[in-house]
């Protein structure tokens, strides 16, 4: 999680591809892959999670925010691994 906060030139938003505002505009664009391989590595898989965060927590800018709020997120809410498999 924290490596896309730290490296955000890397990834694209949604609004990148197309020019239309939806709901989902301010979420990271998770690229189809065919490979294995390319699904448990660390771009395909935190683009995946980070966007199942809720708002307030992808939208702070400063590191310090970011590791709070992701805390108290994962404290509260239950977590599941399955809900991101990638077979």
């Amino acid at each position: 999680m924290l490596f896309s906060v730290k490296n955000p030139h890397i990834y694209q938003t949604n609004t990148s591809g197309h020019g239309i505002n939806t709901r989902q505009q301010n979420k990271l664009h998770v690229p189809s892959v065919r490979l294995y391989s390319m699904q448990i590595g660390v771009y395909y898989s935190t683009a995946k999670v980070f966007n199942h965060l809720s708002q307030n927590i992808f939208k702070s800018q400063q590191l310090n925010i970011f590791k709070i709020l992701l805390r108290d997120y994962l404290v509260k809410n239950t977590f599941y691994i399955e809900d991101f498999s990638f077979y």
